[in-house]
């Protein structure tokens, strides 16, 4: 596979890995070191662009990078055996590494520029979390924050209670008064109190109608009609000829 050949944010996953140790000294008379590493070489699957995970794996890198587990005076470098922990899982021994034993594990990892033997090289300087987008990340130990926390802690809470307590009124103090109402001119409010009362006058004046119009109705049904008119001499002799027939002349 061609190495990476640019910065940035990648995931991963490993494929090899191996103790390493520092080459030997120049200086016959620099003692030597104690460090030792474990290198890892990382396929490349995506990159971190423009806010978001890009497929990268038709690409085709990798990249490799020595993670400092001891320093060169024999200490244990815990930030570097921290994140092989926690982020590759690592158990933390060597023959692990050595035997193989260790699973392969998908990673994040950060890669940044340096030159050696004036030659430029890209390579692995941090392990993050798979999950874990790039942005700002401190430099201090999980075991230093929970020191920090118990050291520091009480306090910070003890200034968030007096901020608190600033903020709050005192005890048995009057009300906050009211802000004033928006004056209004004598001329505006006049004007209004007469299209107010005009409204009225309007609404009371389409009920009244209403109400007259629907009494006349109820009237109208209840009341029964006139009684017919009694028959005129007339009519009472034009019955009679009827009753009498075709002559005239009545039974």
């Amino acid at each position: 596979m061609p190495q990476l050949r640019q910065e940035g944010n990648f995931r991963g996953f490993i494929t090899s890995y191996a103790v390493r140790k520092p080459g030997k000294k120049k200086d016959p008379n620099e003692a030597p070191s104690k460090s030792r590493a474990i290198s890892l070489t990382v396929a490349i699957t995506e990159i971190w662009h423009k806010g978001e995970w890009c497929d990268w794996q038709n690409e085709g890198f990798e990249v490799s990078g020595d993670m400092w587990v001891v320093k060169i005076d024999g200490t244990v470098n815990k930030t570097a055996v921290q994140d092989l922990m926690e982020y590759a899982g690592w158990d933390g021994t060597f023959a692990s590494v050595e035997g193989g034993t260790w699973p392969s594990h998908n990673v994040h990892v950060k890669v940044e520029s340096h030159t050696y033997n004036q030659k430029m090289e890209h390579r692995i300087a941090w392990l993050r979390g798979y999950d874990e987008q790039p942005g700002q990340r401190g430099n201090v130990s999980t075991e230093e924050i929970k020191t920090l926390d118990q050291q520091f802690g009480p306090k910070f809470r003890a200034l968030s209670g007096d901020t608190a307590r600033n903020a709050a009124p005192p005890a048995g103090a009057p009300p906050a008064k009211p802000e004033p109402a928006m004056a209004v001119s004598p001329a505006k409010e006049a004007r209004a109190t007469e299209e107010l009362a005009q409204a009225r006058v309007g609404t009371d004046a389409a009920r009244i109608e209403t109400a007259r119009a629907t009494q006349a109705a109820q009237a109208t049904q209840a009341k029964p009609g006139p009684p017919p008119a009694p028959p005129t001499e007339a009519e009472q002799h034009d019955a009679a000829v009827a009753e009498a027939g075709n002559d005239g002349i009545p039974f």
